[in-house]
């Protein structure tokens, strides 16, 4: 494992802890790293999807997707705006397919819940 893939693990695993990881500090981290180490690539870039027609998303190399997804999905809603279940599991399955995720699925409330597989709870 590089020591760019270590911190953006770390990152994000004190990020699901509550901790607040910015750019900065995750480059601190690889810095201190890279001093004691060699070290061949940065941390990587944030991953982005464009939304129509709700905008762009952008998940940090120490965000984990789903909670991303679901921020944006929320955010949206509150403006009155809502994502479908496909627009969010494709998010997901971008994401996903491009990042380790910690998770595969997200809470979306404003969507009808489920009471039997395949089955619309009315």
């Amino acid at each position: 494992w590089s020591s760019s893939t270590q911190v953006a693990k770390f990152s994000r695993e004190a990020t699901a802890a509550g901790f607040e990881i910015t750019e900065q500090s995750a480059n601190k981290m690889l810095e201190f790293f890279c001093l004691r180490r060699s070290c061949r690539r940065t941390l990587p870039p944030p991953l982005t999807a464009r939304v129509e027609p709700y905008g762009e998303i952008a998940v940090a190399p120490w965000d984990d997707p789903a909670d991303v997804v679901e921020a944006f999905g929320a955010s949206k809603a509150e403006a009155g705006e809502y994502l479908t279940a496909d627009t969010m599991t494709k998010l997901m399955e971008a994401f996903c397919a491009r990042r380790p995720c910690s998770r595969l699925s997200v809470k979306a409330p404003w969507l009808p819940t489920r009471s039997d597989p395949g089955e619309a709870a009315g």
